[in-house]
């Protein structure tokens, strides 16, 4: 588990994690520990942070081009750019190591990747617009404590180090201010985002509050927080349990990540990391290019949605209504606890055989999930009839990696739809060489028997309005 202080450089984050430190020594904040020490426990810490992160590179490429973009696009000097990049790649590689390699302990950092962001967004022109796209992307805490002062607080506590870090750099005391109040609406628009990504959260006002005082506050709300993390920690235990193996052509596929849940994703109260799982939510919205007006007061179907994952993913686009069909009994029960802890209460997750599924039980879909299922039913035929009978707009289909991209762009054709895309392959999976199923939109025609009709009653009326308009003309 990952616990973030995060807030602008000045505002007392390393003397409170220093603090801290000593409050866990002691015994008083147990299961916790400072990544400093951490440190202490690896003999060649750069080497596996390097290993690690190379295993996990591939979930992480939005996120790196986003930092990319926006440092490219700062007012900095080459060198400020290279010491913000940097400093963001080796925050990466720590939090990597964390969620892999120290996920039974509750991990307290002051420089993780939600920090990073106050390296180098300040200097963009548009700061707050690169501030929602950082943190719409940067790899996510378990639990995230914002702390924040007066700037003009923090521009104090800043100079009794002696030191200007790399964001205050060559800034005279009123662009300090200037700078600092940067850093003050950035993090805080950083907090509503990772709030709606499904992190707990917490703001301290520090300005009237000494280090001793702030250290005992966060220690409560740590404590606080491994109480309640109980129940979610149980229920993610059952995840990684079921999402062992899945029904393939009438019996069980077991999947070579042993221990980990198949999608990542995060809703209150409940997430899946990146690192706890095979494949990840957030990026497979992102190639398909699932923004929130395609979803947003629409009925979703995803057809062989395991617990649940896109369809939690799906939810905070504000659907209208949400159904998962699974063939796993367990997976639907652990689904439906999630979406009860989330209190996510327009989501329905039913048991159902895909092979057997009889479209006249369920109401037609504006749109329709169809992932990476095609290689594993029985029947392609029932499952290309059916796709065309439930859905009404889009259909976003992922292949099997032995999926024939034409053959099923024909299918989904005949199918009834009028207009299929592809869209490349998949790019989320853990394991580099699954990211070869190819990912398709198929499209109906929007009320084209009403188009129709308007046309031909267009047609037939016409003569009747000349005869009308050649009147008005001789009056």
């Amino acid at each position: 588990m990952i616990i973030e202080l995060y807030g602008p450089s000045g505002v007392g984050k390393s003397t409170i994690i220093k603090k801290l430190s000593s409050l866990i020594s002691s015994g008083k904040l147990p299961n916790a520990c400072c990544f400093s020490e951490l440190n202490k426990e690896q003999s060649n810490v750069n080497n596996t942070y390097l290993k690690k992160l190379k295993t996990y590179e591939n979930g992480s490429c939005y996120f790196t081009n986003t930092v990319l973009d926006i440092v490219q696009n700062c007012s900095m000097n080459n060198l400020q750019k290279y010491r913000a990049v940097n400093l963001t790649l080796n925050s990466f590689i720590k939090y990597t190591v964390c969620r892999t390699e120290y996920s039974d302990k509750y991990v307290i950092f002051d420089e993780f990747m939600l920090n990073r962001a106050n390296s180098f967004i300040h200097y963009s022109n548009d700061y707050i617009s690169d501030a929602i796209k950082y943190f719409s992307d940067t790899p996510l805490p378990d639990f995230a404590i914002c702390l924040t002062a007066k700037a003009e607080t923090i521009l104090e506590r800043h100079k009794k180090r002696n030191e200007f870090r790399n964001c205050y750099e060559d800034l005279s005391d009123n662009d300090l201010i200037k700078s600092i109040d940067r850093l003050i609406e950035i993090d805080k628009a950083g907090l509503k985002i990772i709030s709606k990504r499904g992190v707990k959260v917490e703001l301290i006002d520090t300005d009237q509050m000494n280090s001793d005082e702030i250290v005992l506050k966060i220690a409560e709300l740590i404590k606080n927080y491994q109480k309640e993390n109980e129940k979610e920690t149980e229920l993610k235990r059952q995840v990684f349990e079921t999402c062992k193996s899945f029904q393939k052509h009438g019996s069980r596929h077991i999947m070579r990540l042993q221990g980990i849940a198949y999608c990542a994703f995060f809703v209150p109260n409940f997430h899946i990391s990146r690192f706890e799982a095979q494949r990840d939510t957030e990026i497979r919205f992102r190639r398909f290019g699932i923004k929130e007006s395609d979803l947003h007061d629409k009925t979703v179907l995803d057809l062989g949605c395991n617990i649940g994952a896109m369809l939690f993913h799906a939810s905070k686009f504000n659907f209208k209504q949400g159904t998962g069909i699974e063939y796993d009994n367990d997976k639907i029960e652990i689904g439906k606890q999630i979406a009860k802890l989330a209190n996510i209460r327009n989501i329905d997750l039913r048991q159902g055989d895909l092979d057997k599924l009889d479209s006249r039980t369920l109401p037609k879909f504006d749109v329709v999930f169809a992932l990476a299922i095609e290689g594993h039913v029985q029947d392609r035929n029932h499952l290309f009839s059916i796709l065309g009978k439930l859905s009404s707009e889009k259909l976003y289909f992922e292949g099997n990696a032995s999926c024939d991209i034409e053959k099923t762009s024909e299918q989904l054709r005949q199918a009834g739809f009028s207009k299929v895309e592809f869209l490349g392959f998949s790019s989320d999976d853990l394991l580099v060489e699954n990211n070869k199923r190819p990912l398709l939109v198929a499209t109906k025609a929007r009320h084209s028997g009403i188009r129709l009709l308007t046309n031909f009653c267009r047609t037939l009326l016409k003569p009747l309005q000349d005869i009308i308009a050649c009147r008005k003309k001789s009056d």
